[in-house]
């Protein structure tokens, strides 16, 4: 998996199913129905927030939940 969960991001996550599926950005992108330099933009985070439809279609097209491709959300700042 990703060495430090804490600084994952989307494109990261991204790249590391994608790699475990075996597929190039070019299959992923054909697999999913979106453009290869969507893909690629979103892997080297040039694209940090992605529409939540192309992360549902990248989820789809790669057989994992959603979740899989999202960051974990920083810890609460809440006060007790």
């Amino acid at each position: 998996m990703i060495d430090d969960m804490a600084s994952a991001t989307t494109g990261s996550l991204l790249r590391w199913e994608r790699v475990r599926a075996g597929l190039t950005q070019k299959q992923l992108a054909e697999k999913a129905k979106l453009d290869e330099v969507t893909v690629n933009h979103i892997e080297n985070d040039k694209r940090r927030r992605p529409h939540p439809r192309t992360i549902h279609k990248l989820a789809d097209a790669l057989g994992v939940p959603v979740e899989r491709l999202l960051p974990p959300s920083p810890p609460s700042m809440g006060y007790s």
